[in-house]
């Protein structure tokens, strides 16, 4: 299932990660207690040389507006084919899935779990294109009022809106930036839904999306980019994408978008775990955890380089493993069924429709 990059254009593009704005860059920073919501999304309170060219130096402005009129003006003095944006890049709120995989167990997940559609024991849970769980609602729901907050501090808003057509990741986007209080001069929350910003595909059905047809259904305020296909051509019953294939779609996605964006700086991409890893694996970026609903922003030095994309070495993909032991036996002490740990994990937040 790699992607082939022979069909990119004749220029590509070179990303790096800029150190030194966010907590999140530093490598001191322990990313399992870090919490963008208690620290301004992780910026980084200091002076900018650019304060100087400002009123007053910027005493009366906001971190964040300091912030914005540094990398205007890192955008306005840049090398020609060098830009500068803002990623917004955020996490899916808790699904079903990741509920089942935890109380499951990693390894009873993978060899038998994960393949099938949803409980053997039909309590009605189901992590096919998983959904949100009541705690997933709740943490796109957090972070819609930070960035409530945010707007209050000039904090800018994404001028371009981008989202994996997996549900949890269209929930999580609707659920965090439909109900927001855009500014009227602000871009309005219109998401495209890109094909190649999904996780990793194959085998687990949480990674198996729905038709074009019922994701228009359940989104109808989204946009689907026009190569996008009625059904899932990548998701493979009995092969797991290789890890490369994944950095492959990042780099096409941004090839995209930082080819027909060019004057947006500041970008939005609701997604998952594995795909964000990748993006700050290859933009040079720290290895930093993003737990479920968690959302961060990153700074990229874009260089646009001529030539197509260097193709790397392939890896082969992964099939599904056999089971250590007997995974019908699998299941967290302390509980009866995968039902009753949902019941406890979803205890104490509101019903949803």
């Amino acid at each position: 299932m790699p992607f082939n990059l022979a069909d990119s254009q004749g220029r590509h593009f070179e990303y790096t990660s800029m150190k030194g704005f966010f907590l999140q860059d530093e490598m001191d920073t322990d990313d399992s207690s870090f919490d963008p919501l208690t620290t301004n999304f992780g910026l980084i309170e200091q002076e900018f040389d650019t304060d100087l060219r400002l009123p007053n130096r910027g005493r009366n402005l906001t971190q964040w507006q300091r912030f914005a009129y540094k990398l205007k003006i890192l955008n306005e003095e840049a090398a020609e084919g060098e830009t500068f944006k803002l990623l917004y890049l955020g996490r899916h709120g808790q699904g079903y899935h990741n509920i089942a995989s935890t109380y499951y167990s990693t390894d009873a997940w993978q060899c038998y779990y994960a393949p099938l559609d949803g409980d053997p024991l039909d309590s009605g849970i189901v992590w096919a294109d998983a959904n949100l769980t009541r705690v997933g609602i709740h943490q796109a729901q957090e972070i819609n009022k930070f960035w409530t907050n945010l707007i209050k501090q000039q904090c800018p808003t994404p001028e371009l809106f981008y989202v994996s057509p997996l549900t949890r990741a269209c929930q999580t986007a609707e659920l965090t930036f439909r109900p927001l209080d855009i500014p009227p001069s602000a871009a309005p929350f219109i998401s495209v839904v890109k094909e190649f910003v999904r996780e990793r595909t194959g085998i687990h059905t949480c990674d198996r999306r729905g038709s074009r047809h019922d994701l228009t259904r359940k989104f109808p305020y989204y946009k689907f980019e026009s190569s996008f296909r009625e059904t899932d051509e990548l998701w493979h019953p009995s092969y797991r994408e290789p890890l490369d294939s994944i950095d492959d779609r990042v780099q096409l996605f941004f090839d995209d978008i930082f080819a027909n964006s060019r004057k947006s700086t500041y970008i939005s991409l609701t997604s998952h775990g594995g795909l964000i890893a990748s993006i700050l694996r290859l933009s040079g970026h720290r290895i930093f955890y993003l737990g479920a609903g968690a959302i961060i922003p990153v700074l990229l030095k874009i260089d646009e380089v001529e030539g197509k994309r260097p193709k790397g070495p392939s890896e082969p993909g992964d099939l599904k493993p056999k089971c250590i032991g007997d995974p019908l036996e699998a299941g967290l002490d302390g509980y009866d069924s995968l039902a009753d740990y949902v019941m406890h994990i979803e205890k104490g937040y509101p019903v949803t429709e």
